[in-house]
């Protein structure tokens, strides 16, 4: 293959676990594709400098439009693999290879804005079933494809997540402290307001709980459900030095999600230290099983004796379970399955 294209729409978007997978794909992905280049709307200013030599700019329209339209007419010209690591793809093309992180609209439709979950419902099996070739970042949601759209087991290929550099800190310079970090978008997959409740009803001694994250409109949950949070403190906005700081700090990172493709924020808090406190769904159980506190999304007490007991439970994970997760699921190590799969087609 002479040259790739990515769909670089993703450095138009707020970073979120998605986004930040597109980001650190690519990062490891150009030194290992003779001709790389990530196409984006006119205009486009990614913060991510190494990136910047690769970026060609194409139409004059942007969001789903300039996908759907700048895009599409661009790749019909050009010829060629488009790769797409953001969920999304233009549908009249016929040679993409898409990445599917979840398929969180297709279990719950209450856990987004009704316009956002029927595009997606109406594009993800149009562009499944035209991909050449499909990605996705955990064996569940590999399960979930094929389950839910019907996709041939053959045509699927797992990119793991992994830990970008830019949100390890050195906590091992550090004394931890009783802080209890939620990283993740504010919305009602995540069951925030459940770890808040739990978190005030143990009160656990001098433990700080911190809610990272911003509230994102298409994943409908009202601002009005943070009104109560005395005490707990909301951070939105964060970039990836501040994300670093409080990991690092972190002593425990907290999830209550019901469905998860993978669940990035929990390998970064592991990564910096922090022992994970999660829910017991699928995804985490295949990932996270030798590392994290379970508890049952059906009996919050379960959290709530979690929370209780955080001054005598083991903070920390061994630090060699530790490594092995990091060497198992990293960037650098699915952006070569990758650059192996379109070397193939």
């Amino acid at each position: 293959m002479n040259t790739l294209y990515v769909n670089g729409r993703f450095f138009t978007q707020p970073l979120t676990g998605v986004q930040r997978f597109a980001v650190e794909i690519c990062r490891e992905l150009a030194p290992l594709i003779p001709n790389f280049h990530i196409v984006v709307p006119k205009g486009t200013e990614p913060e991510e400098e190494t990136l910047k030599p690769f970026l060609y700019e194409v139409g004059e329209l942007n969001g789903t439009i300039w996908e759907q339209v700048d895009l599409y007419r661009f790749m019909k010209k050009k010829g060629g693999l488009l790769l797409n690591l953001c969920n999304t793809a233009p549908l009249g093309y016929d040679q993409n290879i898409v990445t599917i992180h979840d398929l969180g609209v297709y279990r719950n439709n209450n856990w987004y804005d009704w316009k956002f979950a029927h595009w997606y419902k109406y594009l993800t099996p149009r562009i499944a079933k035209r991909a050449k070739a499909i990605l996705t970042v955990s064996e569940f949601s590999k399960s979930e494809i094929i389950d839910v759209l019907g996709v041939d087991s053959q045509k699927i290929y797992i990119a793991y997540n992994g830990v970008s550099q830019d949100t390890i800190g050195d906590y091992q310079l550090l004394t931890k402290e009783k802080l209890i970090v939620h990283v993740g978008t504010l919305s009602k997959r995540k069951n925030v307001k459940m770890i808040v409740d739990c978190y005030w009803q143990s009160c656990p001694n001098d433990f700080k709980l911190v809610l990272c994250g911003n509230v994102d409109k298409n994943l409908a949950l009202p601002a009005s459900e943070f009104d109560r949070m005395n005490g707990v403190e909301v951070l939105t906005g964060a970039n990836d030095s501040e994300l670093s700081a409080l990991l690092t700090r972190a002593s425990h990172v907290v999830s209550a999600s019901e469905y998860e493709g993978f669940g990035l924020p929990i390998l970064e808090g592991l990564a910096n230290g922090a022992k994970p406190i999660l829910s017991d769904i699928p995804v985490y159980k295949e990932l996270f099983s030798e590392v994290a506190n379970f508890f049952s999304l059906d009996d919050p007490d379960g959290l709530t004796q979690i929370f209780s007991t955080l001054e005598t439970s083991e903070k920390t994970n061994d630090e060699e379970v530790v490594k092995d997760h990091l060497d198992r699921y990293s960037f650098a190590r699915s952006a070569k399955t990758i650059s192996t799969l379109i070397q193939s087609l």
